[in-house]
């Protein structure tokens, strides 16, 4: 048997479609995405009067309308607006056409995907009543400071259908959801997505939550709610494919724990584990509460894993992905608590084994509270529209401290920064630096930021930064052979390019500021060109845009 052929061309070969108005026309196929080309709901009543209307006098009567072309009509309907077919119970709207596209819809609930959606706008209990037995989908938000028995019994209710419940969604103060997930103790054979999320994100599940057993499930998300049995339950848990975990406050498993429960995760593709939590005295203890704990001399490796946020302590990611290995990652987010050292050799492993991280361009961005290293492929974003590359963020309001920081993590991630990386950029989100951040950072610190970027060749810099960088640049280095020394940083570099993103800077700042550097590396016969390009930046090539304003 041949592929199936695709709904459009199935109808667009059965009858003559050729009277239908031209804007139901696309390309002589009737399809449902040229009502959205007219601009209008394909569950409009023009729309649905007109469908039914063909179906019931054009077509002879001695020739039925096969069911299984209405069915693919339907299809289209639903995968058109997604939304509003399941979330708005779109398919109700086709039921009350006719009798027989009620009874044609009520007879394929697992080809049209039909489900319930109980939401906070919903008559639950009448739903639950009346409606037919669907797989069941609830969203439900609760205030913080409005109680609503009604709204409560609703729920509990519908947590008691166990082998119909498809999606469970809900928000609210921690009493409420404390007292549903005391509910929530049996085994949901049919539950494929979890979501609760806490106003107070510090909430302690009950131990014998979903019976510890959800075999069934794609994604989970913890927000702000602890599950002491969390590891027990992933175990069982091996189809899924996305899990979030926003830790509370003192409440989280070890990072071996951790890895060794997400080994068994084979289908896992997004995984994310963030901390709500910082606590400031880890800026004064050196040593974290994880520093003591081994990192697993066994690997455990995601194959399918795509996307890793991480929001926390560099001491607990060392030791989460010491254990674990993600060879086809390809979005890496990672947000560090503040520390006075930061050591990440077995992030920097990782990044290096993670062979769809390409690693093309750098680009360090300064701001008034954090600082960002973004390690990215020539485009920005991937064909899902999602960030491609890796990121790593660290939050300070000192400047100092920023670069400090960041010194120390390209410092580890040198393995990976010094092979592949052929573009730098240093961006600041103003044109002109704080007055109270001029002169504020040691010119060594400026140096040991560049230490391991050995292969690059074209360096941006933010006007803002440039006088920073072109006195590190050209501090005194040694007697007598400063030439030589200053060729040894950054040596392949052949072009700086100053911008500015704001107010047009004057172009002999720049100049001003390198000058001393450049006669240096003209010197060691390192020459290095200067240009000065106006406007947002973006490193698309390998080399600097060709066009640049002087």
């Amino acid at each position: 048997m041949g592929p199936p052929t695709s709904p459009a061309t199935r109808i667009s070969s059965w009858g003559d479609f050729n009277f239908l108005p031209w804007y139901l026309l696309g390309d002589s196929h009737f399809s449902v995405a040229s009502f959205q080309a007219y601009g209008e709901s394909p569950f409009s009543p023009f729309h649905l009067i007109l469908l039914h209307s063909v179906i019931k006098y054009v077509i002879p009567a001695n020739s039925p309308f096969p069911i299984d072309i209405l069915l693919d009509i339907f299809d289209f309907y639903r995968i058109n607006d997604l939304y509003s077919w399941n979330y708005l119970h779109g398919w109700l709207t086709l039921m009350h056409v006719s009798r027989k596209w009620r009874q044609c819809i009520l007879d394929s609930p697992s080809r049209l995907q039909l489900t319930l959606c109980l939401r906070e706008e919903t008559p639950v209990l009448d739903m639950l009543t009346h409606f037919p037995p669907l797989p069941i989908t609830l969203d439900y938000s609760f205030h913080e400071n409005a109680s609503d028995p009604e709204a409560e019994s609703g729920v509990l209710a519908a947590l008691g259908y166990v082998d119909r419940l498809h999606s469970i969604t809900l928000d609210g103060p921690d009493g409420i959801l404390h007292k549903l997930a005391l509910t929530m103790d049996e085994f949901i054979p049919t539950l494929t997505y979890l979501k609760l999320s806490t106003h107070s994100k510090s909430l302690n599940l009950p131990r014998a939550f979903l019976g510890g057993d959800a075999p069934n499930l794609r994604h989970l998300c913890l927000d702000g709610a602890y599950l002491p049995t969390l590891p027990s339950l992933l175990s069982s848990a091996r189809f899924l494919t996305s899990l979030a975990l926003r830790v509370p406050k003192n409440e989280h498993h070890s990072p071996g724990e951790l890895a060794e429960c997400l080994h068994a995760l084979l289908q896992l593709k997004d995984l994310s584990l963030n901390f709500l939590a910082f606590d400031p005295s880890s800026l004064i203890n050196t040593e974290s509460s994880h520093s003591g704990q081994q990192v697993s001399e066994q690997h455990f490796i995601l194959p399918q894993l795509e996307q890793f946020d991480y929001c926390g302590e560099s001491r607990y990611l060392e030791v989460l992905v010491g254990g674990l290995r993600m060879p086809h990652l390809k979005h890496l987010d990672v947000r560090l608590f503040p520390r006075l050292t930061f050591t990440t050799p077995h992030l920097s492993r990782l990044i290096e084994n993670s062979i769809n991280l390409v690693r093309f361009s750098a680009r360090i961005i300064f701001t008034s509270n954090f600082a960002v290293l973004h390690i990215h492929p020539p485009s920005d974003d991937d064909e899902s529209g999602r960030r491609s590359g890796m990121r790593i963020i660290v939050s300070h309001e000192r400047f100092d401290w920023q670069v400090h920081s960041m010194a120390q993590i390209c410092s580890g991630l040198s393995p990976v920064l010094s092979d592949d990386v052929r573009n730098l950029i240093f961006d600041h989100d103003l044109d002109k630096l704080p007055s109270n951040w001029q002169g504020e950072v040691d010119p060594s610190l400026w140096l040991a930021l560049l230490a391991p970027f050995r292969h690059v060749q074209n360096m941006w810099c933010s006007v803002a930064l440039v006088e920073e960088l072109g006195n590190a640049l050209a501090a005194e280095v040694g007697d007598g052979s400063e030439a030589d020394e200053v060729a040894a940083v950054v040596p392949e570099l052949s072009m700086i390019i100053t911008t500015w993103h704001r107010i047009r800077a004057q172009s002999d700042i720049p100049r001003r500021a390198f000058n001393r550097f450049l006669t240096l590396r003209r010197s060691a016969a390192r020459p290095v060109l200067l240009e000065h390009y106006g406007g947002v930046f973006r490193v698309i090539h390998s080399h600097p845009p060709s066009s640049l304003k002087r």
